[in-house]
């Protein structure tokens, strides 16, 4: 069975959120609603030489939006994560 990892509170800065706008054409609050627990299809870490251990969410946004949503960790235990980036997913 896949690990399924709690995500209370996602931080999302304010140039984060014009570049995910701007770029990704995705806002904060839809990512933060399709990173919920049990409404994201799966998540796993991912160990980047470059970034640092961070955690790829693979999820849905309720427009139908598919997304591979990477978050550091602030407070694991807490829930609390910091976006890092979005990528919009084809298919």
């Amino acid at each position: 069975m896949a690990q399924r990892f709690w995500i209370a509170e996602i931080r999302i800065s304010p140039a984060m959120e014009t570049k995910i706008r701007t770029r990704r054409f995705v806002t904060g609050d839809q990512v933060r609603e399709a990173c919920v627990p049990d409404h994201y299809e799966r998540a796993g870490w991912d160990d980047d030489p470059v970034h640092g251990r961070r955690l790829a969410v693979r999820c849905t946004t309720v427009d139908g939006v598919r997304l591979t949503v990477l978050l550091q960790p602030v407070d694991v235990e807490e829930g609390i994560w910091r976006l890092r980036t979005v990528l919009r997913r084809m298919g």
